[in-house]
């Protein structure tokens, strides 16, 4: 297994149609990894008042190598996401 990694994903804005309803579809996300959990959860807790949702997520996650038949390729895996809230 390779290095634990820890991505931190909030919503920066989500369009109202003219009704003033939510278009989720048109959301914009930001995700960004960071090698520590500390640093991750530090990023996390600053964006934490911008976020759309107040509730940022921070899941650790790692990438899997894998070779069948010849063919070799990385996976990103996920692990238990944690919410962070206010």
């Amino acid at each position: 297994m390779s290095k634990t990694l820890y991505e931190v994903e909030w919503t920066s804005s989500v369009p109202l149609d003219e009704d003033g309803d939510a278009l989720l579809d048109q959301a914009t996300n930001v995700v960004k990894r960071f090698e520590g959990y500390d640093d991750a959860l530090s990023y996390a807790k600053k964006v934490l008042p911008k976020d759309w949702w107040h509730s940022v997520m921070l899941t650790p996650c790692h990438y899997e190598r894998h070779n069948e038949d010849g063919h070799s390729w990385c996976e990103l895996v996920y692990d238990e996401t944690e919410f962070i809230s206010e």
